[in-house]
């Protein structure tokens, strides 16, 4: 079964240049910060990137093949979680964040994802500017809701691929969009929707 992990982390203001390519005491913490989590056993790729909206989010995802205990997972994705984050066709990947209760059985999960699938079908698939989607849900049920502090709960996540930001806000502009967003904000228990962009950067994990 594949897994990605995910995790982020907010840095403080004034703190230097995190970039793991960068030659400063930040940009080398980075490095062995990814590193860390790549090393572990049946990790394969890693991507890491700051939201763009929020740069002072750090996020990192890692592609395993066991779950390991310390980090949120997206379980079963459709196609690599970040298919999309290919630098060369999709430089920008738009992180999708849907948000619910913490009890969700499997039957839930199902009927929500069939209609994620509406959504993708009717309007991603058809958007000329998305370069791929790909989507699963986290296993744990204690995931912090982003913008309503002190709640948790169960997410799906999703990562589309996009040429630039721009592209993808003209596509929220379009019929096509406003006529099919409602099969995501219509669905049954969602505490949130939420997402933003990453430039995302990707390094190869060392051999284990």
């Amino acid at each position: 079964m594949l897994f990605t992990c995910f995790t982020w982390f907010t840095s403080k203001p004034g703190v230097g240049d995190l970039d793991p390519e960068s030659d400063t005491p930040e940009g080398r913490a980075t490095k062995d910060w990814l590193y860390h989590f790549a090393s572990q056993p049946g990790a394969s790729r890693i991507h890491w990137g700051k939201a763009i909206e929020r740069p002072e989010q750090q996020w990192l995802f890692v592609d395993v093949d066991e779950a390991p205990p310390t980090l949120i997972i997206a379980r079963e994705p459709r196609g690599r979680p970040l298919a999309a984050c290919r630098p060369a066709e999709a430089p920008v990947t738009q992180v999708l964040m849907l948000f619910f209760p913490s009890d969700l059985d499997d039957a839930d999960m199902d009927w929500l994802t069939i209609q994620f699938e509406q959504f993708k079908t009717k309007a991603l698939d058809q958007a000329p500017d998305c370069r791929g989607v790909a989507y699963g849900w986290s296993t744990d049920s204690d995931v912090p809701v982003m913008g309503q502090p002190g709640w948790t709960g169960t997410v799906l996540m999703a990562f589309i691929g996009w040429p630039s930001v721009e592209a993808h806000m003209a596509f929220r502009q379009t019929e096509l969009f406003r006529e099919n967003i409602g099969l995501l904000k219509g669905m049954e228990d969602l505490i949130e929707l939420d997402y933003f962009h990453l430039l995302c950067k990707s390094l190869e994990a060392p051999s284990n």
